[in-house]
């Protein structure tokens, strides 16, 4: 089980902001999975995706603290948690809804996979788009060349 830790502490011994990174193969782009709020021992989980030629998702679910695994949805059309497309994208490759399940391995590796319904022009069907892949990690994060510069000025 793997523990999902705050990186900003509890003002009000209600709200923990905690997060991770992972980057899908098909987006090319590193992806942020936000951990937001808690509320009766379970957090909302919120995963914000943006894609530059127009679009963007904003996914959420639900998990408690020790989860393994977590299940992250958005539908086109919902005010909040949903997907925004820019005039083309919509008409000719429409996203209908955006669902990613990530699990915590139990050897330290993560595994997702996504699935994506989009409506293409022309098309009577939904094309149905999948991802999966499972991340090892290589090595321990070090930080960017800002954070260097200002950690060893601070050393003075």
């Amino acid at each position: 089980m793997r523990q999902i830790r705050p990186f900003i502490s509890p003002i009000d011994g209600k709200l923990e902001i905690c997060q991770f990174s992972l980057r899908i193969s098909s987006l090319n782009r590193p992806t942020s999975i936000l951990i937001r709020w808690r509320t009766l021992g379970r957090y909302g989980v919120l995963q914000t995706v943006a894609i530059p030629r127009g679009q963007v998702a904003i996914a959420s679910g639900q998990a408690a603290a020790d989860a393994d695994r977590l299940v992250l949805t958005a539908k086109r059309g919902q005010t909040e948690y949903g997907i925004c497309s820019t005039a083309f994208l919509e008409y000719a490759f429409r996203t209908d809804s955006y669902r990613i399940e990530v699990v915590f391995n139990s050897d330290g590796s993560w595994s997702y996979v996504t699935d994506t319904a989009l409506m293409v022009h022309g098309r009577t069907d939904p094309f149905a788009h999948r991802d999966q892949n499972t991340l090892v990690k290589i090595s321990e994060p070090q930080p960017n060349p800002l954070a260097r510069i200002i950690a060893a000025k601070q050393r003075g």
